[in-house]
């Protein structure tokens, strides 16, 4: 038998407390929450293991481990939980703090976790805009007016749609470079993981069974099948695929806004007109 030398990390438990955890440590491993997961598997004491290795400070046995992110936090758990420990709120918040474990930088990201921090992460991106809206002025672009005048007014006659891109695009590209790195780093700790404890015998990530894998799972995605699984909150399903939903209709709407604008195919550049103001 292996030997597991168990090495508490006290910060770790103190973020997930302040994350949301806070009755972390009123868990007494009696297993009610594993009984009323509807999705605990038969062999994994879920979400019971994933509350004993968060008690006791074992980071590396929950920060790029696949089983934290089978929780839907449906509330079944913490209902019938007798101690009042909440384990849909710790898995919540150990969730949060993987986020910001795999996110860059990590500075940002415990800021963006922390309320008090708000009012900084409001100022920084106006302080942006009215930096460069200045340097840019002071070039004689003109990107930035706050005494427009005319009979209408749009948000181009405040800033510039030019300075927005320069901006944004950026930034956006950014986001997506950032989210594309955790993403991989934290499918290869989970694969890592899985070896480690020798749930897999493969050294490497086949795409292929990852693929097919995706694909299965989509639809179960789109359906929330699995928070229909759920007793407690069962409406908080259409309320999540709602946003769900929504985010992609955005997606999409972005996606036709951008092809139009930047795209040299001439079917395409009737689009631009999306640019110059509302719909109809």
């Amino acid at each position: 038998m292996p030997t597991y030398i168990a090495e508490p990390d006290l910060e770790f438990i103190q973020s997930v407390q302040s994350l949301g955890g806070q009755d972390l440590k009123k868990c007494f491993q009696c297993a009610t929450c594993s009984v009323a997961c509807p999705i605990s598997p038969d062999t994994k004491p879920f979400p019971r293991k994933e509350m004993i290795a968060t008690s006791w400070g074992l980071k590396d046995k929950l920060v790029g481990n696949a089983d934290i992110w089978l929780c839907h936090n449906c509330g079944d758990c913490t209902t019938l939980c007798p101690r009042g420990a909440k384990p849909g709120d710790v898995l919540a918040a150990v969730r949060a703090y993987t986020v910001s474990e795999y996110a860059t930088p990590k500075a940002l990201a415990r800021a963006v976790q922390d309320p008090r921090k708000l009012p900084l992460l409001l100022a920084l991106p106006a302080a942006i805009f009215l930096i460069l809206g200045v340097v840019f002025n002071m070039f004689g672009l003109g990107w930035m007016n706050f005494s427009p005048v005319g009979d209408h007014l749009w948000q181009a006659s405040y800033f510039s749609n030019y300075m927005v891109d320069i901006i944004m695009i950026p930034t956006f590209t950014a986001a997506v470079i950032v989210f594309a790195l955790g993403l991989k780093r934290f499918v290869a700790d989970i694969h890592a993981n899985a070896l480690a404890e020798g749930k897999t015998d493969r050294k490497e990530i086949d795409p292929a069974g990852f693929a097919q894998a995706l694909v299965r799972i989509i639809p179960t995605i789109f359906k929330h099948q699995r928070f229909n699984e759920c007793t407690e909150n069962r409406e908080r399903s259409t309320a999540h695929m709602m946003v769900l939903f929504s985010f992609i209709g955005l997606f999409v709407v972005t996606a036709c806004f951008l092809s139009g604008r930047f795209s040299p195919i001439p079917r395409f550049q009737s689009w631009h007109i999306w640019s110059t103001g509302p719909w109809p």
